[in-house]
């Protein structure tokens, strides 16, 4: 499981759009990890759009009316562009943080145990 989105602690939240967000409230960042194995930052939001957000019954919905398109966004690259293994189906051949490709495991590949 993905714990940052570039250097923000996220948690994981119950959508079938969202993975895990978290928020930087010293730089008024929202980090969003998609399902999708994208990464986003939103700047400039506050936190208590973030509360709303982090309690919201559907936080797909909440994004695509609140978030999404109202604030400046930037995609945020996987951890070191690192290769992981899935915990699920075994496959290692992605994205540290990313959606596997083989059997579509929402918990993305983790790093290797070196």
């Amino acid at each position: 499981m993905v714990t940052h989105v570039g250097g923000i602690p996220v948690m994981p939240v119950e959508s079938s759009n969202i993975q895990a967000i978290g928020f930087d409230a010293d730089r008024h960042i929202i980090a969003i990890h998609f399902n999708s194995g994208s990464m986003y930052h939103f700047h400039e939001v506050d936190t208590g759009l973030f509360e709303r957000f982090a309690s919201a019954p559907s936080k797909g919905s909440f994004f695509f009316r609140h978030v999404k398109g109202r604030f400046l966004s930037e995609k945020v690259n996987p951890p070191e562009n690192r290769l992981g293994v899935c915990d699920q189906c075994g496959d290692a051949d992605g994205l540290v943080g990313c959606r596997c490709d083989v059997c579509a495991h929402g918990g993305g590949y983790q790093l290797r145990s070196e």
